[in-house]
């Protein structure tokens, strides 16, 4: 499946219901224009919205004066070292004329390790590339400290649950210098990813327990942020048994909310018809082809058996009890609890208390459907 760029087309896609999280991303912005720089790491669920909110960070950040500098990681590249810092600083640099160039990279040689095209001497060999790999971090960090000398700068990495290990450790290294610059440094990822990527965790335990970045969980949408999100994507008032829908299947996440009123436009069954939005009788259950690939690509990632119970777990729907799905599918308790533990960890499947018992269910209508 072909990947598309996280912050591609983002701005099209109206921001609502994230007010609170705006203010403290303008907080902290605040903060690093007076040279009291920091991170702060947008978390949350595929599709949630992570994307749109860091899009209108940035925004704010150019509103405001700051170099912005924006970059992500891919599921294809995660092998390849350093690709997301490469993406986020190298157009930068190419953009620059030779005289600001110059002035910015000169006497940091190691520079040349990453990028190409800087006119520097070759860095001196040290015997030690763990000691190479430190005095490359240190360039960086002295780069990103020059440019901020003239104006702060906002430096965001979208999806680093796809990060490979060298560029979180570059940009571990960068955020624990920030404390006295001018630079706020952004960073995204999706919540389930990250409980299988050790090397994000430890970054991002480390950044709290240091108290150097913040972290921002960025929830679900109300009823009312969904509404307000469907007028915005209509440019009219959507009718009631629309909003029905999107309460039941997306559940409050915009980027399903979205792509299920492109899908009812597309097919005819919403239509603009007297001035008015209108919901035809048709079928409502079609899933959209970026909604069922982006849930399809998580369910893949899970072990066999894993996948079986998920299924297990939406067929079964309320009576998907431990004692249900042991019968039904088999597992020993031990084996039943584990696998129901490590779906839980990865919100696929979430539990909930009827009276004395326990109820598993999917995290989200439409992984239940498309599962």
């Amino acid at each position: 499946m072909a990947t598309m760029h996280p912050l591609a087309g983002a701005a099209d896609v109206p921001l609502v219901g994230r007010s609170e999280e705006l203010g403290r991303v303008l907080v902290a912005l605040d903060r690093a224009a007076v040279g009291s720089g920091g991170t702060v790491l947008l978390a949350g669920e595929a599709g949630i919205g992570k994307s749109r909110l860091a899009v209108e960070a940035l925004a704010l950040a150019r509103g405001r004066g700051f170099v912005t500098l924006e970059g992500a990681a891919y599921p294809l590249q995660a092998d390849l070292a350093y690709a997301p810092v490469l993406e986020v600083l190298g157009p930068f640099l190419a953009r620059l004329e030779p005289g600001r160039l110059a002035a910015l990279v000169g006497g940091l040689p190691d520079l040349g390790r990453l990028f190409a095209g800087l006119h520097l001497p070759p860095p001196e060999p040290l015997g030690d590339a763990a000691l190479e790999r430190t005095r490359m971090f240190e360039a960086v960090s002295r780069l990103v400290e020059r440019v901020a000398a003239e104006r702060p700068v906002a430096l965001l990495v979208d999806d680093l649950h796809w990060a490979d290990a060298a560029s979180l450790e570059l940009l571990h290294y960068l955020a624990r210098g920030l404390g006295t610059r001018r630079v706020l440094l952004l960073g995204a990822y999706r919540l389930d990813e990250a409980r299988t990527q050790p090397e994000l965790r430890a970054l991002v335990r480390s950044l709290r327990r240091l108290e150097l970045a913040e972290e921002l969980h960025v929830d679900g949408l109300g009823s009312e942020a969904v509404a307000a999100l469907a007028r915005a994507l209509l440019g009219g008032e959507p009718p009631a048994e629309l909003l029905g829908v999107l309460g039941e299947r997306a559940a409050g996440t915009p980027l399903f909310v979205t792509a299920l009123i492109r899908e009812l436009r597309d097919s005819g069954e919403l239509v603009l018809s007297g001035g008015a939005w209108v919901l035809g009788g048709g079928s409502l259950t079609a899933v959209p082809p970026l909604v069922r690939d982006l849930v399809l690509a998580r369910l893949e990632r899970l072990e066999p058996a894993d996948r079986a119970l998920l299924e297990l777990v939406a067929v079964a729907g309320d009576a998907a009890s431990p004692a249900v799905l042991g019968r039904v599918g088999g597992p020993g308790r031990d084996e039943l609890e584990a696998a129901l533990r490590r779906l839980r960890e990865s919100g696929l499947v979430i539990e909930e208390p009827t009276g004395p018992d326990l109820v598993y269910r999917a995290g989200h209508p439409l992984v239940a459907e498309i599962a």
